[in-house]
């Protein structure tokens, strides 16, 4: 699935969820973020691809394939992915919505914190994962589906950028919301299988109980 604008079809983050992400770390170096997307030294032209949509889809029920070798086509599916993501008012995006089973996701909050730019990475793993928050999600791969869902609120990811690197990060907040969702995705679980019912009653009778478990 992808996760959505909070004005999109799909996943969206509550506000209470947007909080200060991503202190950076690999081997104690700064990654250098021209190679967090595609950055090829030809640019090839980036296409809309469809979006799998439906629960029973099965594909996005299947656990996805690592990559093996990283080439020019995984370039253009990441290209590809950002663009239909953006196209489709999303802010992160797994391969297997777009009907590639591998384990590749693309991420881009860059309207909510410009200060963190788009990344794709290749067979992403959570390495670590504290804490604990309520947020709203919903999804590109299951529109007009939107529920309450209990996610770490912080998470280290190691992966690799599409120059072969492996880089590990930590992040927090609407990132580790996001990064959490696409991994899901990659594993064939969806947001609606983490939906308990009790929280989506708290959403309704005590927004505002919620709204501080949220940000604690």
């Amino acid at each position: 699935m992808g996760i959505g604008r909070f004005a999109g079809s799909f996943c969206s983050v509550g506000p209470h969820s947007i909080l200060a992400v991503l202190p950076i770390i690999t081997d104690s170096a700064i990654i250098n973020w021209n190679w967090l997307i595609c950055l090829n030294a030809t640019k090839q032209a980036m296409a809309v691809l469809n979006i799998e949509v439906g629960e029973n889809t099965p594909i996005l029920r299947e656990k996805a394939s690592p990559v093996e070798q990283i080439s020019a086509n995984t370039s253009k599916l990441v290209q590809d992915m950002f663009e239909t993501m953006r196209s489709a008012q999303g802010i992160g995006l797994a391969a297997p919505q777009v009907g590639v089973s591998n384990r590749i996701i693309a991420v881009d909050i860059n309207d909510y914190h410009p200060e963190i730019p788009p990344i794709a990475l290749i067979n992403p793993v959570i390495t670590r994962a504290t804490g604990e928050e309520l947020g709203e999600e919903g999804c590109l791969s299951l529109p007009g589906y939107r529920g309450i869902v209990r996610r770490a609120m912080d998470v280290t990811v190691k992966g690799l950028l599409l120059n072969t690197d492996e880089v590990e990060f930590e992040a927090s907040g609407l990132m580790a919301r996001v990064l959490q969702h696409e991994i899901d995705h990659l594993d064939g679980v969806l947001f609606i299988d983490r939906l308990i019912l009790e929280d989506q009653e708290l959403l309704e009778t005590q927004p505002e109980r919620m709204k501080r478990t949220a940000s604690e």
